[in-house]
Order: structure tokens, then C-alpha cells, then sequence
């Protein structure tokens, strides 16, 4: 006969999970907003190269230009996940506390793993032909008889003018009829490495450390900051719109973040065998690029 065990919180370890998670301040909800649902495998977005503008309708009902202008993008779902396990020793001998605190830290490993996958998005975004053509970020973007840049390398280091000079680009975004486009640029999107010299522009009147600039704070309160963890390339910035309803990098979701487990309940062979509590975390999901104009990228390196 198997003596039932002293039993575990199971409910309370998962969420442990799910709290720590969230505290964690999951850098990526900034970003990309509410997660955009997903009911299939492949999802199939079609962006209009004007999405957002109006035009007269012809006598025919149709909007002149706008259906030639359509494309197709794809973006995979793919499953992940971690698993770990609690031994009825550990529970026998009263390591509660130790239990909760490594379900913490995988918690806040998970939302680290999004944090990652948004930024390698973001890095990889200057590959890949997107809606009009060309990658999401790119040098010449067609705008009609014109093309225009949300792209900048050389020279383009984190500066007080270079800042100013992406706004401004930015604002003065136009689609094929020639109407700005009412790009607002709102945050500024820096590395930990650049966390300082972001503020000392956003925040003082100092652009690098013990100088003093001439002019006043014109850009005190104009962005805010986000300071992006994850980011990897120490010298990369960007500056994005994230106050319209789609933002330009986002979350497709077919399944969300949640944790499983299998104990001794019901004294299963797996228990009877091993002895321990197995927890599984998963679900599934895929980060995307959707409108160019949101965004740009300086990468002076």
C-alpha cells in the first residue's frame, strides 16, 4: 500500500508562475500592446499601403489605386515551453519556500523568453520584403514618385539632433496621394547601454556627461523612454508611433502563456515511479512587423 503523500500546493506554484511573470514587467506589452488573436497555424495578414487613410470612392465603387497596392504577409505560429519537476522528498521535508521561489524565477524567465523574441523581430526587421515591397525597415520606401527612409546607419548615433531630424522624418511621412500619413512619434527605444545618454537628452539639459547645451529642453517630455533589455546591439535606437491602434510590431497569440501540472492526485504511474510533481509551462505564438511608417531604426555601427 502507498502511503498518500503530504501533498503540494500545486495551485499556488503556478501562481507563483504567472505573478512572477507579471511583476517581471514584461517588457514586450510596451511595445507591441494587446496580443492580436490567432486561430490557425499560419496567420495571413493583407496591409494596405495606406491603411489608415481615406480617399473618394469612383463611380464604380472602388477606391482608385488602392486594391493594386495589397500584399500578403505570413507569420507562423510556433509552440514553446519549459517543463521542471518537485521531488515528494523536497516536499516532505518543508521546502515550500524554495519550491515557490524557483517557480518564481521561471516565471520571470518566461517573460524574459518573449522579451527576446520581440527584440530578435525588431533586429531582424531590416530583412525580408514586407507590404510595399521592400524589408520593414529600409532606405528607400516607395511613397508614390518618391521613396523616403525609416532606416539611418553612418552618423546616425544618439544624439539631440539625430533624435530630432527621425521625429521630424517621421512627421513628415506621406503616403501615394502626397498627405502625411500622422506619423506622432512617441517613445524612444534605446539598449541598456544607451539607458544614460537617453536620458541625458530627455531629462537634462546635458547631452553627454559634465557638458551643458546651449538650448533649452525641447524634447523634455516629447518621447517617452523605453530602455529594451533584450536588445543586443549596444549602439542601435529606435524611435515609434505607439499611439495608434495597431503598432508597428506586434504579438500574434494562438495559445497563451499557461502552466500545467501532473502530481499525485490521483497517484499516477508517472508519480508512483519518480516520485515528483511535474510542471510544464507553454503556449504559442508568433511576433510580427506590420506598418513601416511607425518606426524607424538608427543603427550607427
Amino acid at each position: 500500500m502507498i502511503a498518500k503523500p503530504l501533498g503540494l500546493d500545486v495551485e499556488g506554484v503556478k501562481a507563483n508562475f504567472l505573478n512572477a511573470y507579471q511583476e517581471e514587467g514584461a517588457q514586450h506589452q510596451l511595445i507591441t500592446g494587446a496580443p492580436i488573436p490567432s486561430t490557425q497555424e499560419t496567420e495571413t495578414y493583407k496591409w494596405l499601403d495606406e491603411l489608415n487613410a481615406f480617399d473618394y470612392w469612383d463611380d464604380k465603387g472602388a477606391i482608385p489605386e488602392a486594391t493594386s497596392n495589397l500584399w500578403s504577409y505570413d507569420l507562423k505560429n510556433r509552440p514553446y515551453g519549459a517543463n521542471w519537476t518537485v521531488s515528494e522528498h523536497e516536499v516532505r521535508l518543508d521546502k515550500i519556500g524554495a519550491i515557490n521561489l524557483r517557480a518564481r524565477q521561471m516565471g520571470s524567465a518566461a517573460a524574459h523568453w518573449y522579451n527576446d523574441r520581440l527584440a530578435a523581430t525588431m533586429e531582424g526587421a531590416t530583412s525580408g520584403n514586407l507590404f510595399d515591397g521592400v524589408p520593414f525597415f529600409s532606405a528607400s520606401h516607395p511613397t508614390g514618385a518618391t521613396t523616403v527612409a525609416n532606416y539611418y546607419t553612418t552618423g546616425y548615433e544618439l544624439t539631440q539632433t539625430n533624435l530630432e531630424t527621425v521625429i521630424a522624418n517621421m512627421r513628415g511621412f506621406t503616403g501615394r496621394s502626397g498627405k502625411r500619413l500622422g506619423v506622432r512619434p512617441s517613445h524612444l527605444i534605446v539598449p541598456p547601454e544607451l539607458e544614460f545618454t537617453a536620458k541625458r537628452i530627455l531629462l537634462t539639459n546635458q547631452e553627454a556627461a559634465g557638458g551643458t547645451r546651449a538650448d533649452s529642453d525641447v524634447l523634455k517630455g516629447r518621447v517617452e523612454l523605453i530602455v529594451f533589455d533584450a536588445l543586443t546591439d549596444a549602439n542601435a535606437w529606435y524611435v515609434a508611433d505607439l499611439t495608434k491602434p495597431i503598432r508597428p510590431f506586434f504579438m500574434q497569440e494562438l495559445l497563451g502563456l499557461r502552466v500545467l501540472s501532473q502530481g499525485p492526485s490521483d497517484l499516477s504511474d508517472q508519480y508512483i515511479q519518480s516520485r515528483v510533481y511535474t510542471f510544464s509551462a507553454d503556449g504559442e505564438c508568433a511576433f510580427g512587423k506590420s506598418l513601416w511608417f511607425l518606426c524607424s531604426f538608427c543603427n550607427p555601427s
